[in-house]
């Protein structure tokens, strides 16, 4: 489905973000920037920023009113290692605040989401659209 295409036509909206997606840019997005990230600069982080903002701005000043729900990325789940070196989630209930602590980039990726969404939330409020957040980050 093409969301710009039938935007229009929906009255409820779940975008589910994905971090495990290979992002491929063509020409350089206008306000690209590059985002230090565990010491080296990451474009990629820089065109996510870049596309949210573009994705907030088309939903908040569309004429259609739709609700939206927004879900933050989740972070990297593994304990004891990275998938590919033992590293395993053996899970049954989300990450308590404090429990395990962020990978730069998790931190990056969701502050990046959260400062988005709220200028966002803010516009939309003005607009008559009702945004709403599903931070999975920590869950209780």
């Amino acid at each position: 489905m093409d969301l710009l295409l039938e935007y229009h036509s929906l009255n409820f909206i779940a975008k589910p973000p994905s971090n495990r997606r290979q992002v491929r840019w063509h020409k350089p997005l206008p306000g690209t920037v590059k985002i230090n990230v565990d010491g080296a600069f990451n474009s990629t982080i820089g065109s996510y920023f870049c596309a949210l903002r573009v994705v907030f701005n088309f939903i908040t000043r569309s004429d259609h009113k739709a609700s939206v729900f927004f879900r933050t990325t989740t972070p990297d789940h593994f304990e004891n290692g990275e998938w590919f070196s033992g590293g395993h989630c053996n899970r049954s209930v989300p990450f308590k605040e404090g429990e395990v602590d962020l990978k730069d980039v998790d931190n990056v990726m969701r502050n990046i989401e959260l400062e988005e969404f709220e200028k966002a939330a803010a516009k939309g409020s003005e607009e008559g659209v009702n945004l709403k957040l599903l931070d999975t980050t920590h869950l209780y």
